[in-house]
């Protein structure tokens, strides 16, 4: 009768064990918040393997980091951000997505941030684009 027991207890082990190890898998990044002209905070989080930013950010608002944002779900292009701790996107700013001090091309939904990866959120005047775009002409 104690083989038994004993081998179960072996096997519950073994499956914490693979857990605990599965949990090092997770792909870790720092999340910028930007809000010029001189706000900046600094947050850190993780997604699952090849796991989007969105699950990044849903973990990091539901840690005590003090991070919160909201999103809209879109049909066709999934999660959208609107909304980071407080500060909404409207028609003359919005929520830009860089890796390092690139823009991303897909949204939150989409991304799938890389080890160690420093992904910012800017809060971006819509006009700063404009000018940029036509100083580039």
């Amino acid at each position: 009768m104690k083989k038994p027991v004993l081998l179960s207890a072996a096997l519950l082990l073994l499956v914490c064990v693979w857990q605990s190890a599965r949990s090092n898998d997770n792909t870790y990044f720092k999340v910028v918040v930007n809000t010029p002209p001189f706000s900046i905070k600094n947050y850190n989080t993780f997604t699952a393997p090849n796991g989007s930013l969105f699950g990044g950010l849903i973990r990091l608002k539901m840690s005590d980091q003090g991070f919160d944002f909201e999103y809209k779900v879109n049909d066709d292009y999934g999660p959208f951000l609107i909304s980071v701790n407080g500060l909404t996107g409207n028609s003359s700013h919005y929520w830009q997505l860089l890796s390092g001090i690139t823009s991303l091309d897909v949204g939150i939904g989409c991304y799938l941030p890389k080890a160690n990866e420093v992904i910012t959120l800017k809060y971006t005047s819509t006009q700063q684009d404009h000018l940029k775009s036509h100083s580039d002409l």
